[in-house]
């Protein structure tokens, strides 16, 4: 009952009553109908489309849903890894058993610096993907700075520790 019905409508009624007997009329007699909305529904009922726009609709948005599972999978790896940057112990590095501390330092450098690049290309501020439009601003605002705060944090705990280590292997010449 959406479409308002305009034959025969009480609006036109001025009109109608100027027309000549030769012009073009809706009707013969012009009787006000009884109701000024028009009724779709009688018309679709029979229409497939109509009948199965329910179950049409619901598999559009479950494949729109499942795309957007399908791009957020592609973000797992970079979870994990702004997961374990955030449970990464810079004590270990202070530690004087730490075997080849050189080769970690690399390791953990070499790891944040492309992390960092990954993060910054690799995650969208906004994705459309088919009928959904995902915003990724504040989860970029989130996770790409943290390979490049990880990468001050080892500048400032590097100094003293070298220092720390040597000065212990200064000490172990001096004996």
């Amino acid at each position: 009952m959406g479409y308002e019905r305009w034959s025969r409508h009480p609006d036109l009624d001025k009109y109608e009553k100027v027309l000549e007997s030769w012009d073009d009329r809706v009707c013969s007699e012009w009787v006000l109908p009884d109701k000024l909305h028009l009724n779709c529904d009688e018309w679709l009922s029979d229409n497939v489309m109509y009948k199965e726009k329910e179950a049409t609709v619901n598999l559009y948005v479950e494949q729109a849903f499942s795309k957007v599972n399908l791009f957020f999978d592609q973000f797992e790896p970079i979870l994990i890894a702004y997961r374990e940057n955030e449970q990464t112990e810079y004590d270990i590095l202070k530690d004087e058993k730490l075997m080849n501390p050189t080769e970690v330092l690399n390791a953990l450098l070499y790891r944040f610096q492309n992390q960092r690049q990954l993060f910054e290309t690799v995650l969208p501020v906004t994705r459309d993907i088919g009928m959904v439009k995902i915003d990724m601003k504040k989860v970029k605002e989130k996770i790409a700075p943290q390979p490049k705060d990880q990468l001050l944090k080892l500048k400032e705990i590097l100094p003293p520790s070298i220092t720390s280590r040597v000065e212990v292997i200064n000490k172990w010449l001096e004996k």
